[in-house]
């Protein structure tokens, strides 16, 4: 049941435009190109379960906005649990007051943060009244992003400067002008929003293997399970899961329609990360709603599909070299078309490509 559709206004964000200006100069266009990233940013607020929410971020791409963040919070007694904050750090305010709003509590528990990703924790600074929770290798990975805050952001001022170039040459409401216009906008935003005030909030509890959280629903125990994963999408992912309500929370585990790519960056054991997997699909057989970081939600048999194929590739690229195969000869036995049908018609076929290389370059 969808609980409301809700326009987060400007938070009362009265930063320069300094940031914007400079990056739309850099592109040689006017600023009117851009959605004023003074506007609106849009959540969407949807109810999962009985005491589960999740709020779209960034949720309406007929105006050029895309869905930046999926954030899960659970609502019990005890008080409003979050998984992930978000990209917009000044947003997260409002973010905040709808979701306490739909829940009706002003009072927020536990935020958990998947992983270290900046558009998973930018928002934890509207959030410091409550615990904050992560796994213990997202403290090194904060301190080095926090060092290196400064590049983060003349990255952003790059990517902004070129997705106003690529919209200053697409044809007008054509999809590459909107996805354009969405990421244009989401770029100025947030480097606004960083004018406005920005903060990188550490955790305040850290866990190694799993930890559960027994909320509290008018006395009755809500648990929270949250699952350390090996090495995958970062070097300390989170898995949420929780079981009465039958919901989990993938961070950027999964995307919806994506071959998932396996990492140079961070995997160091890929079969870890299938056994893993299989592990919790199995103890938790009554999660059938996964909800991943950004885009839609995703069945339990899709998830099933994802970690079919990790197991599988695995295998099949030791068999090939177990026969003396080249890596021509594997990419050809081990296409999507001859080996793994299944996978037919998910995202861009070059990162089955990709993850073959990986594999048989050995990591």
């Amino acid at each position: 049941m969808v609980l409301a559709l809700l326009l987060i206004a400007s938070a009362d964000v009265a930063a320069s435009r300094s940031v914007l200006d400079g990056g739309l100069r850099a592109a040689g266009r006017d600023a009117m190109l851009v959605q004023d990233p003074g506007a609106e940013v849009v959540i969407s607020v949807e109810q999962l379960a009985e005491h589960v929410l999740l709020a779209r971020v960034g949720d309406q791409p007929e105006i050029g906005q895309v869905i930046l963040n999926n954030v899960v919070a659970i609502g019990a007694s005890s008080g409003i649990s979050v998984v992930d904050t978000g990209y917009f750090p000044q947003s997260a305010y409002r973010l905040r007051e709808l979701l306490a709003d739909a829940l009706a509590s002003e009072s927020f528990e536990y935020v958990v943060n998947t992983h270290w990703h900046w558009d998973h924790h930018n928002g934890n600074q509207a959030f410091t009244d409550a615990a904050i929770i992560a796994h213990e290798g997202i403290v090194p990975a904060l301190e080095l992003f926090e060092r290196d805050i400064d590049s983060f952001l003349a990255q952003r001022r790059e990517r902004l400067s070129a997705w106003t170039q690529t919209l200053s040459s697409a044809a007008e409401g054509s999809p590459e002008a909107l996805e354009a216009r969405g990421w244009a906008f989401a770029h100025a935003r947030f480097l606004q929003e960083v004018e406005a005030g920005y903060e990188v909030v550490y955790p305040d509890i850290t866990f190694t293997d799993a930890l559960t959280l027994r909320l509290r629903d008018l006395g009755e125990p809500l648990d929270v399970e949250l699952l350390a994963m090996p090495s995958f999408h970062s070097d300390h992912d989170v898995l949420v899961v929780v079981p009465d309500e039958g919901v989990a929370a993938l961070g950027d585990l999964f995307f919806p329609g994506e071959v998932p790519l396996i990492s140079t960056d961070y995997v160091t054991d890929l079969s870890a990360f299938v056994r893993r997997m299989s592990e919790i699909l199995a103890a938790y057989t009554s999660v059938d709603l996964f909800v991943p970081g950004h885009g839609r939600l995703m069945s339990r048999d899709e998830v099933v599909v994802m970690v079919r194929y990790l197991d599988e590739i695995v295998q099949a690229v030791e068999e090939c070299r177990a026969a003396d195969m080249d890596l021509t000869g594997a990419k050809r036995a081990l296409s999507i078309e001859n080996r793994f049908l299944f996978m037919h018609g998910l995202g861009d076929p070059a990162t089955h490509e990709v993850n073959l290389e990986t594999l048989w370059n050995g990591l």
